[in-house]
């Protein structure tokens, strides 16, 4: 079991003040979707979206809930474009359309691509594999509507944070089996991927900022049910896959952050792409913790990590 407070002495300076103030984050509490998706509405309202398109879109499915997409399209250059299908974070039990937009928006502009956002269902009241299959939806959606939107299907990537990069990591892995040309990449940002809760850093960091140990059960708890045995499926938890399991998986940059209980199923999991012969990148930002380039945007490191993140997807996209 880990120790608390132990990971202060190594967080960035820079971060430090915000880290202090981000332990107190508790996805269980019972307003914390409506506190989360009213704070991300305030701020997407505020966001500069000159030279990119916005729409919303809902695909109706048979005998399915409607999935909500919102499409980012940037207005300068000509098409075809490539695409990121992006899956927010919000630890399976929060989050949405306006999650993250400013990001979404700057990828479109600064990579030249076509941003599709999965608005996939949330637990406890929508399990997996809900959100999974909303994901895997939106892929196909976006290779049946490519020409409309202006898209070359032969340049597509996914992208995921937190929650959503365990959910990107899973339609990676069904991805193989879709009539559809290969992904170009999967980007994986601090995600949520192993269920076991049994890596180094997931029982080391019990009260880091954003993400600790009551979130990382809640989560699982809420997204697999409480009475989830060992033996996950690996479209709902890909960090618990097998080389075996891996084979043929699109491409893959996984970044990780010292201070934060993913680390190490992050890296492990990692290690087992390559293993299983896939082309993998990884990247470890010291000193920081979950969510850091987001709750301190304007520190020098969240700069860094943010440019490296775009040179990425335009390279894999280009």
């Amino acid at each position: 079991m880990g120790s608390s407070g132990h990971w202060r002495e190594k967080v960035a300076l820079e971060l430090a003040a915000a880290a202090d103030k981000l332990c107190d984050i508790d996805i269980s509490a019972p307003n914390f979707r409506e506190a989360s998706l009213a704070g991300a509405a305030a701020k997407a309202a505020a966001v500069d979206v000159t030279g990119v398109e916005i729409e919303d879109v809902t695909v109706d499915r048979p005998g399915a809930a409607g999935l909500g997409l919102r499409v980012y399209t940037p207005g300068a250059g000509a098409g075809p474009r490539p695409a990121i299908v992006h899956f927010h974070g919000g630890g399976f039990v929060s989050g949405g359309l306006d999650t993250g937009h400013q990001r979404l928006v700057e990828f479109s502009r600064d990579v030249g691509a076509v941003v599709v956002s999965v608005d996939y269902r949330l637990a406890p009241e929508h399990r997996y594999p809900a959100a999974f299959e909303d994901g895997r939806d939106a892929l196909l959606w976006l290779h049946e509507n490519a020409a409309a939107h202006g898209v070359d299907p032969a340049r597509v990537a996914l992208h995921g944070i937190s929650a959503g990069g365990g959910i990107a990591a899973s339609v990676a892995l069904a991805a193989r089996g879709l009539p559809i040309p290969p992904l170009k990449l999967q980007y994986l940002s601090m995600a949520v991927l192993d269920s076991s809760q049994s890596t180094h850093s997931a029982t080391m960091f019990v009260d880091t900022p954003v993400w600790n140990r009551a979130n990382t059960r809640h989560a699982w708890s809420s997204y697999l049910g409480p009475d989830h045995g060992p033996n996950i499926d690996i479209h709902a938890a890909p960090g618990t896959a097998s080389i075996r399991d891996l084979g043929g998986v699109a491409p893959a940059h996984i970044a990780v952050l010292e201070l934060d209980p993913t680390r190490d199923e992050g890296i492990e999991y990692a290690q087992r792409l390559l293993a299983a012969g896939n082309s993998v990148g990884l990247t470890l930002w010291a000193g920081t913790f979950h969510g850091f380039s987001t709750m301190v945007p304007d520190s020098d490191v969240a700069r860094a990590h943010d440019a490296e993140e775009t040179r990425i997807l335009r390279v894999a996209l280009s």
